[in-house]
């Protein structure tokens, strides 16, 4: 199972993308983005639902 570095920043983005509605996959596109500094990438479904667990927990 694949744990996230979930900041400040990344909720921030998160948030804003939701306020928005987004098609899904634009919204995990511009996710991967700052996830990517930190080597991580969300790359399926599974992988979105655990960082959605995650955000939620924070």
């Amino acid at each position: 199972m694949k744990n996230y570095t979930v900041d400040a920043r990344l909720i921030g983005l998160f948030e804003k993308l939701a306020a928005l509605n987004p098609p899904i996959g634009e919204m995990i596109a511009a996710l991967n983005i700052v996830l990517k500094e930190s080597g991580e990438k969300i790359e399926n479904e599974e992988d979105f639902l655990r960082f959605l667990e995650q955000v939620e927990g924070e």
